[in-house]
């Protein structure tokens, strides 16, 4: 499902900030944590899945809201995969995929740069958020209707 501008959400690329009340040395769980929180979703949910020879797996969302499925991850290298695991929950799930990317840097590197490349390209919603500003929470609940 490609992010659609007419579903009354903001651009596919917003730069917003995030509350985090612990410091900026937390991991990537704890900021999940915090955002889910912040916009009324549900961690970690998982979805099942049958593939190959009638095998199943399953994957856990980081954040689930009604309308997003979101996959969060740190400005690293390690983040290079939240936009396959955002689309494949999107098909999963039926809703609407999303990346987010928390900036611990204050900067946008070349890994923050290449997902949001690629899911502008997708049609996916993409949002980076600053660890070093104050508290946006209400454009964080107008993006994911809370």
């Amino acid at each position: 499902m490609r992010f659609n501008l007419k579903q009354g959400v903001m651009a596919t690329m917003l730069l917003c900030t995030v509350w985090c009340p612990q410091s900026m040395a937390q991991g990537e769980n704890d900021l999940n944590d915090a955002l889910c929180h912040t916009i009324g979703g549900t961690r970690e949910t998982r979805h099942y899945f049958t593939y190959g020879d009638g095998q199943q797996g399953y994957v856990s969302v980081d954040c689930e809201t009604e309308f997003f499925a979101i996959e969060g991850g740190l400005d690293k290298r390690s983040s290079l995969d939240s936009l396959q695991q955002a689309l494949f929950l999107s098909v999963l799930t039926g809703k609407s995929p999303a990346v987010v990317i928390y900036d611990t840097d204050a900067r946008i590197g070349k890994y923050e740069h290449r997902i949001r490349v690629a899911s502008e390209t997708a049609g996916v919603l993409f949002l980076r958020l600053r660890l070093d500003d104050t508290t946006d929470r209400e454009r964080l609940g107008m993006v994911f209707g809370r």
